[in-house]
């Protein structure tokens, strides 16, 4: 079912991401759909991780198809709402980049109940599930997938208010 269809990730409803989630990890990708899946993590990956409501089925789709991250460990960051910081559920999408990880950490994280903060962590290399793609590039993220169980110490740089609603 996976392989047959080019338009999949794009017409997908939210009840069918654990069927799909659950394919992926038997299946290998044709690189296309590898690459097409990568490209709509990117814009989607939030999404993704809410409809598929199971993030260990997720992380091993996601180690199926994605390309394989074969560097070093790695100092990333990410802007996260505190209060999924405080209830252990980071998120899977990091950069090296502070200003990006500051723009989400102050701007959409820091919309949600007890405002946003700015995560570091030293990521081993078997918590990096892929590297940033061509889009990821371009819209300047360079946003590295991890499995945020296999971080470590993850340390709040910085915290960010929640707005003041008028």
């Amino acid at each position: 079912m996976l392989q047959g269809d080019r338009d999949l990730f794009d017409t997908l409803r939210a009840a069918h991401w654990p069927t799909i989630c659950s394919q992926m990890c038997s299946e290998a990708p044709t690189r296309e759909l590898a690459d097409l899946l990568r490209s709509r993590w990117t814009e989607y990956g939030g999404r993704i991780r809410v409809d598929t409501g199971d993030d260990a089925l997720l992380v091993r789709a996601l180690r199926a198809w994605l390309p394989m991250y074969r560097g070093p460990e790695m100092t990333l960051l990410r802007g996260e709402s505190i209060e999924r910081y405080q209830a252990g559920r980071l998120g899977f999408c990091w950069t090296p980049n502070r200003e990006t990880a500051e723009m989400f950490a102050s701007g959409l994280q820091a919309d949600y109940p007890g405002g946003g903060c700015l995560l570091q962590c030293l990521a081993p290399p078997d918590a990096i599930l892929a590297a940033p793609d061509a889009h990821s590039r371009w819209l300047g993220e360079e946003e590295y997938v991890l499995d945020p169980t296999k971080l470590g110490d993850v340390e709040v740089v910085t915290r960010y208010p929640r707005p003041q609603r008028r």
